[in-house]
This record gives C-alpha cells, structure tokens and sequence, in this order.
C-alpha cells in the first residue's frame, strides 16, 4: 500500500502491513494528489497534469501538457493502471487521459459523455479498464448543486446523487471490481447496486480510498487521519504523521 503525504516536499512511503518506509520525496513544485500501482511500477498524479512514474531506483515525470491548455496544466485527480498496464488519468474538469505505453492521448469517448447541460467538478476519479471507470463529482445545473458518484460502462451515470447539499463534498474514489465502491470526502459512501450507507467517520475531511476487497479498505485525509473499514464499519487507525495525506 502506498501513501503520499504534502508538506515541504511531497514524501511517498510504502506499507508492508508492520511498518511505514520512505520511497521517494517528489519535487514541492508538483503537489500530488493520486497514486496506483501496477505490476513492478507505481505512479503519482500531480495538481500541475504531471504523472511521475516510478522505475527502479528513480521517479520521472511525465508530462501529460498536450490537450490545450495553453495558459494552465489541468489538475489531475487519479490516475490508475488496468490489467493491460494501460494508465487511465483523469482532470478535475472532467477530461479523460489514457497512456498506452508510448504517448498519452485525449479521449473523448469519456469526456464527452458527461452530462450537456450540467457544469461538472471531479474530485475523485477509478478506472479498472476503458469501460469500468468511477467518477466522484460536484454537479450544477441551474440552481441545483448534486454530490454525485458516477460509473462509466461507455457513458457516465449516476450511481448515487445528494441533492442541494452546500456541504457534501466527495473526492477520493475506489472500486473492488465487482461493484462494490468506496468514496470518501467530507462523508464516506459506501455500496453496490443501488443500495448504499453514508457514514461520518471522521471529523476532517478524508481524500483518498484504496482497498483490496470489500472488507479490506484504507483512507486518509487532512492531518494525518488514516481510517480502516472492514465491510462493516469505519475505524480510525494510529497515524505516524500529523501532515495531510493526499493518496493511498
């Protein structure tokens, strides 16, 4: 399990199951906001469009500045690795980043499948494959504000919605594979199928969510807070740091 941390600089550790150990400090220049594994490599997404990419003994990065934006790098928020090692990143304005190994590249086939009529910011983004993805997202049309998850099987839906709630915010998103999701922000959500649980457990705002089965999830937030649930209930664990903790 992996964890990235912000203060001075961007500090990346690893979980063994016993203990925390250093992998990295990332340049302070590129906050960082998700992380994913794939088989032998790791990956960091960065606020600035950076993906920093992990090889044996060093961290790249890679810049993924190529879609238009001629005065800002959009900000990413998740990136994650499918079973084909593709990376599927994904920007706070809803555009869709895929890396096939060589170049990364713009698909429009899931940016432009979010709703016309609605203005939408992501905060939390989970892809297993090009049509397996989670969204989290504050919705707007008109007057109406929704704090949504959203799936994606060749067009985004909505998979659970509050409605004019000034308060909710979602962010981190995860996905065992089989239905079951996870998304933490300012409340943690929970569910398959339409039936879902809306926990408060912690009193700052959670981030990010990782997990490796249903009752086997992490995630962490704002002063360190690193939270546990067992298919049943969040538990708070014992954290080694007091900084916020912007992936896992």
């Amino acid at each position: 399990m992996y964890d990235v941390t912000t203060g001075g600089a961007t500090e990346v550790g690893e979980w063994d199951g016993a203990q925390w150990t250093a992998r990295a400090t990332l340049p302070a220049r590129y906050p960082r906001t998700g992380a994913c594994a794939g088989p032998g490599e790791s990956y960091v997404a960065g606020d600035n469009g950076f993906v920093f990419a992990e090889e044996p003994g060093r961290w790249w990065p890679a810049s993924v500045n190529a879609f238009g934006y001629e005065e800002a790098l959009p900000a990413l928020v998740g990136a994650w690795v499918d079973a084909d090692a593709s990376i599927y990143a994904m920007a706070d304005d809803g555009l869709a980043l895929v890396y096939d190994g060589a170049e990364w590249a713009a698909d429009p086939g899931i940016t432009g499948t979010f709703r016309p009529e609605t203005s939408i910011r992501v905060g939390g983004f989970w892809a297993g494959g090009a049509r397996d993805m989670y969204a989290t997202a504050v919705a707007y049309s008109g007057q109406h504000r929704m704090c949504e998850v959203l799936h994606f099987s060749g067009q985004w839906e909505t998979a659970y919605a509050h409605a004019d709630e000034s308060t909710c915010e979602l962010g981190g998103v995860w996905n065992d594979g089989r239905g079951f999701v996870a998304a933490v922000g300012s409340r943690a959500v929970t569910g398959a199928s339409g039936s879902w649980s809306v926990d408060d457990p912690a009193a700052v705002s959670l981030v990010a969510v990782w997990g490796s089965s249903r009752s086997n999830v992490f995630a962490v937030g704002d002063g360190g807070a690193i939270f546990y649930f067992d298919g049943r209930k969040w538990s708070a664990m014992a954290s080694p740091v007091q900084v916020d903790l912007k992936a896992v």
